[in-house]
């Protein structure tokens, strides 16, 4: 009948519809889903991840109960993980971030980024949750010898040694089987250990069963940091990332060298004046938290000590400065002590927040025109892109506490900087100068006139673009914070329990670019009267004396590299008249200490008349018999060759010792101080040292490869910056 045909037309036109649907669909999934063969695969693409504990949960709000309407689109989730120690990698990732955003954000996929810190991740790490994400990207920063930074510590030696050690042996490939990652790693050629952390942590996740995205890149401080970055996510990162299935609409980003031909948008923190100023533990709160790292307690404490170690004569055109500072640390504590008693160990390190110098903070209201004594309270728009920090302080602070306590004024500005100075002048030749600097056909006139120059923002603003009107809130906006400066503390614990010593030297010269620099942190010191309280917190250290006092101790420590090996005479001295009481004989105590293995301290100076700092303790701990102390000058007597540490170490004599205190006694080799030059020069010479003599290892390899196991079990430690 017609009815049935009619009904069978109906059905037939159904299922051409039907099919045409499904074709569709497998061809929507075959180009968002390139790697997806079976039905298995696809429905782990389309699973929903977890949704994190950070602050970026606004993209994950149809999945978590909140009764919006749900977004059917599949997820593209990334999770960009930083560790850094000065503020660098945070800079980077949050640019990586708005960057991933702007070139993946129209994508047909729902695009799901979380940008977040190792110290923070941590916890979550240990539960798991870094097996369930699908895309990770690390930029981790090395700190002091070869070290992941303070804020990393936790996530790196986890994922490096922990996790895999907790694994049932030949199941650790399975750990992170389904992740897929890259790292950056942010470093200095002129440390030994080049970029050591970020190369330990992605042979960890590789050796997890983490899958490589791309290469590893490996910035390098000494050269151009910000240029490796760039060209490592812009030729490396990104590619990947759209290899990887990432798919995006129209790119909204733009490569640097686009980027640097346009007027960046000023970058500005909103502004809102208060009545009154916060007051100092608010404050210290603040610098608790902008510091960002919850392992180190932060305080006020007072200056019960100060006074000069150097003995120049007046008017001595050669003469330097080197302070000694004691700090009350009855305030102090580390994280784990579980109360507020003094609980520092001998060889950790002091962090002091300085100040910054008045001339320089005058100098910035002035050019700035900004009033001192105004009350401000700052924060970050809410529609501001990720790569503009947020302020550095959040309580109600004049205008003048904000520059003092919480900017650096005087480091060289970066790139991104640059740009946004450009954007603010009005003569057109300083505009395109500075955008010239900022990109990366003008790396070597950056290297030029801003780095090797060691040009302030102030300086370049002041010298290059005068007529760069910049409003409050951009500068405020622009200026990095001023890190903490760390000192190897200059006392034991068991002499001086309620007071951490700091040996400084004071920073003063001229800079390439013609201004006078005095350094933050040493003038800071230099300036402060007992009575005076500093911020400052105890950040525990591996430099550590051996367990037992049998132990030979090896220590090579020029100038202020002395600090913590004061230390440890102190230590050691303590200990041997522990022993004496202990024994409580005459005949036992003479004997005292020789029970008690010798310590050899190297040290250097430029004038042994001048600069020989605690030479008077140092000498009584040798005549005592607990020290062997050699000292040696670079600059005593106008024509001989300059001589130093390295230099007493390779005398044959102290070679000999050398190796039997370390191959046959089982001795602890450590070196503080400078890690460019001397630490590099110390470790050359002991290889030469280990490696000579009938009683020495086979050749320079060997001696090498004993180091290096040295290193790994605590025998030879370094305390270097």
């Amino acid at each position: 009948s017609s009815s049935s045909a009619n009904h069978l037309r109906i059905m037939l036109a159904f299922m051409l519809f039907t099919a045409s649907v499904g074709l569709l669909v497998l061809l929507i999934i075959r180009r968002f889903f390139p790697s997806s063969s079976s039905s298995s695969s696809l429905s782990n693409s389309l699973a929903p991840a977890p949704a994190p504990a950070g602050n970026n949960r606004s993209a994950l709000a149809a999945r978590s109960g909140s009764g919006l309407e749900p977004d059917a689109r599949p997820i593209q989730r990334l999770l960009i993980l930083y560790g850094t120690q000065t503020g660098t990698a945070e800079r980077f990732v949050r640019e990586l971030d708005d960057i991933v955003r702007k070139k993946f954000g129209t994508s047909p996929m729902k695009l799901d980024v979380e940008t977040v810190d190792m110290e923070q991740y941590e916890s979550r790490a240990k539960a798991g949750e870094l097996a369930n994400e699908p895309f990770v990207v690390v930029a981790c920063a090395t700190y002091g010898d070869g070290d992941p930074t303070d804020t990393a510590m936790g996530t790196h030696n986890y994922l490096v040694k922990d996790l895999p050690d907790s694994l049932e042996s030949g199941h650790e490939h399975e750990a992170l089987k389904g992740v897929t990652f890259a790292v950056f790693g942010l470093g200095n050629t002129q440390y030994e250990h080049f970029n050591a952390a970020a190369k330990a942590l992605d042979k960890g996740l590789d050796a997890l069963g983490a899958k490589r995205l791309c290469g590893m890149g490996l910035g390098d401080d000494d050269n151009d940091i910000e240029e490796d970055f760039r060209k490592w996510h812009e030729s490396t990162l990104m590619p990947a990332l759209v290899d990887a299935g990432f798919a995006g609409g129209v790119d909204q980003s733009k490569p640097s060298s686009e980027a640097a031909a346009t007027l960046a948008v000023p970058r500005s923190l909103d502004i809102a004046k208060e009545d009154k100023e916060a007051n100092l533990s608010t404050i210290v709160a603040s610098a608790a938290s902008f510091y960002g790292s919850a392992s180190h307690r932060v305080d006020a404490t007072k200056v019960v000590a100060r006074r000069e170690l150097y003995t120049y004569g007046a008017g001595d055109a050669n003469a330097r400065s080197c302070v000694h500072v004691e700090l009350d640390a009855s305030a102090l504590s580390t994280a784990n002590s579980g109360s507020s008693t003094p609980l520092y160990e001998t060889g950790d390190h002091v962090g002091v927040f300085a100040v910054n110098d008045d001339k320089v903070v005058n100098a910035y209201l002035q050019r700035f025109q900004l009033s001192a004594n105004s009350v401000v309270r700052l924060s970050r728009p809410a529609d501001a892109p990720n790569a503009l920090e947020g302020p550095h302080c959040t309580a109600p602070v004049t205008i003048q506490t904000y520059l003092s306590r919480f900017c650096d004024l005087l480091s060289f500005p970066k790139k991104g900087v640059l740009m946004t100075l450009a954007a603010c002048c009005k003569v057109d030749a300083e505009r395109d100068m500075l955008l010239r600097l900022s990109s990366p056909e003008g790396k070597g006139d950056y290297k030029a006139e801003i780095v090797n120059k060691q040009r302030s923002l102030l300086q370049v603003v002041t010298e290059l673009a005068p007529s760069a009107n910049v409003s409050p809130g951009v500068l405020l906006g622009m200026l990095p914070k001023l890190q903490p400066r760390f000192y190897s503390i200059s006392s034991a614990s068991s002499r001086h329990p309620k007071h951490v010593h700091i040996t400084c030297a004071v920073v003063s010269h001229d800079t390439p670019g013609g201004r006078w620099h005095d350094g933050v942190a040493s003038t800071f010191l230099a300036n402060v009267s007992v009575g005076d309280r500093v911020l400052a917190f105890i950040r525990t250290s591996t430099f550590r004396l051996p367990s037992s006092a049998a132990t030979p101790l090896l220590c090579v420590g020029p100038g202020t590299g002395v600090a913590p090996f004061r230390a440890f005479v102190q230590a050691r001295v303590d200990a041997d008249e522990r022993k004496r009481e202990e024994l409580d004989s005459p005949r036992a105590a003479s004997g005292a200490a020789k029970s008690m293995a010798k310590m050899s301290l190297y040290f250097g100076c430029r004038r042994l008349s001048a600069e020989h700092m605690y030479e008077g303790e140092l000498r009584d701990a040798a005549a005592g018999g607990i020290l062997r102390l050699e000292v040696v000058s670079s600059r005593d007597g106008a024509t001989a060759p300059h001589r130093y540490v390295q230099d007493l170490l390779a005398r044959p004599e102290d070679a000999a010792a050398a190796r039997k205190a370390l191959l046959k006694d089982g001795g602890h080799l450590y070196v503080c101080g400078d890690a460019k030059h001397m630490a590099a020069d110390v470790h050359r010479t002991l290889v030469g040292v280990l490696s000579s003599g009938d009683d020495g290892l086979r050749d320079a390899a060997e001696a090498e490869m004993w180091l290096a196991s040295a290193s790994k079990s605590g025998r030879y430690q370094r305390d270097v910056w």
